[in-house]
């Protein structure tokens, strides 16, 4: 299902933004084995959201939470991932605006920058989850080309002699990683959770999604590191950026405008990330309420993820995230899936029971 692929692609667009520094510690030599921790934990979490929602033949998150969690627990649960899908959409927007000011529209204020990305994502979400479908796959076939190209780039122009230190990766530099690998992932559970209802072959695609967000992010890793070295990656506040500033091809000096090809990419991703973010907790705030007034949501969700993004303290926003982000994927996302088997094992048993008091 190339939409729901497409979603999945877009909704951890994002991730690698994080690598300002920000959450966990700067690249080393364990991102890549963390960076495959991840997507395996990322993809095999999402396949058991898929599960449980089989196993219990709901059809939404809130029917879902409700049939395991019982109604009062399942609100507030629903209540807390509104939230913190809103501080990740204030996250992103906030890096947003930092990576564009610098290198893109440097005198543009970022109230200004993050509106525009904000109404943008609005006016894709607003009409529900097929136009956001629709144009995210539209948007993946216009990206291939340009992405192809980016990463043959990093790849032809790198030096393998630097890619030395990355083959001995030390073990105590895996665990500090994994904070800043787990986000490289992050929202793609949204896709499951509020979009992908565990139906059909579709859901399928979101694991082959997490791989693929995989592969382009090990691939603009290794190709950070062979041109700027690690030591330059790690000083770095946006690596891939400052790598494609210094790319030369067949002798044209591409050094002032590579970097475009890249940041307007990294543009279309997060518009359509802070549009998925905002689509599903919009339908969290909504479900807590136990009416359908999405369309009433979003446009203050909007409002807020700005202002968050601009006013907030940094720091604290990505606590707030942090947390929120090893509660649903190592909390949440787990217990839905051991009380599912629970659940739908009980039922069964129930129905047995009843038949032998039947024959009785």
């Amino acid at each position: 299902m190339p939409q729901l692929f497409a979603l999945g692609i877009f909704s951890v667009g994002g991730g690698l933004l994080l690598w300002a520094g920000r959450v966990g510690s700067k690249p080393d030599t364990g991102w890549l084995p963390a960076l495959a921790i991840a997507a395996v934990a990322a993809a095999l979490l999402t396949a058991a959201v898929v599960y449980s929602f089989r196993r219990t033949g709901c059809r939404a998150v809130s029917e879902l939470l409700g049939e395991l969690f019982t109604s009062v627990p399942a609100r507030c649960i629903l209540l807390l991932l509104g939230i913190f899908l809103t501080a990740r959409a204030a996250q992103t927007l906030s890096l947003y605006t930092g990576m564009t000011g610098r290198f893109l529209l440097p005198k543009t204020p970022s109230l200004v920058l993050a509106a525009a990305a904000v109404v943008t994502a609005l006016v894709l979400m607003y009409d529900g989850l097929r136009s956001m479908a629709r144009t995210a796959e539209l948007l993946m076939l216009m990206s291939i080309i340009p992405a192809a190209v980016m990463l043959t780039a990093f790849l032809v122009r790198i030096d393998t002699a630097e890619l030395l230190v990355l083959a001995q990766p030390r073990m105590g530099d895996i665990a500090p990683q994994l904070t800043p690998a787990l986000y490289t992932f992050a929202g793609v559970e949204c896709v499951i959770f509020f979009v992908g209802h565990g139906r059909g072959k579709g859901s399928r695609t979101v694991p082959l999604a997490v791989g693929a967000s995989a592969i382009v992010s090990a691939v603009l890793f290794v190709g950070a590191v062979g041109i700027l070295t690690l030591g330059g990656v790690q000083s770095s506040d946006y690596p891939f950026i400052e790598t494609a500033r210094m790319i030369n091809i067949g002798g044209v000096n591409l050094t002032e405008r590579f970097d475009i090809l890249l940041i307007l990419l990294r543009v279309l991703f997060i518009i359509v990330q802070t549009a998925v973010l905002l689509y599903c907790a919009s339908i969290s705030i909504s479900s807590f309420f136990g009416r359908e007034i999405r369309r009433r949501t979003a446009p203050v969700l909007c409002a807020v993820a700005v202002v968050a993004s601009l006013l907030m303290d940094k720091a604290l926003l990505d606590r707030i995230c942090t947390v929120g982000l090893y509660g649903t994927l190592l909390g949440l996302i787990p217990a839905v899936f051991v009380l599912s088997l629970f659940h739908k094992k009980q039922k069964n048993g129930n129905e047995k029971s009843k038949k032998g008091r039947g024959a009785g």
